[in-house]
């Protein structure tokens, strides 16, 4: 049980460091890309409403394929996820 509760919290902590560690960049980016603050908000908002809105369908997928697969799963969408983001960023500062 002390392993499932480890592999549980940090995954939990991954994906929450993941998420902070982009929150205060956010700001001064957007503005240097020339966008609002509001936009920081929305997308920092959306990312928060699409976790929970995915939330049901990825645990009827968890007890269907397994925890293990759908939280490796989940880790490899993330480092898309960041990977497709800095991508898209680093293209916006080049351009401005």
């Amino acid at each position: 049980m002390g392993r499932i509760r480890f592999g549980m919290f940090f995954s939990v902590f991954v994906a929450m460091v993941g998420l902070m560690i982009i929150a205060p960049v956010m700001p001064p980016l957007i503005r240097e890309l020339g966008l609002s603050e509001m936009h920081s908000g929305i997308i920092i908002s959306l990312g928060s409403v699409s976790m929970a809105v995915m939330s049901p369908l990825w645990g009827r997928w968890s007890d269907r394929f397994g925890r293990r697969q759908m939280i490796l799963a989940g880790f490899a969408g993330m480092f898309v996820s960041y990977a497709f983001f800095t991508a898209v960023m680093y293209a916006g500062l080049r351009v401005c």
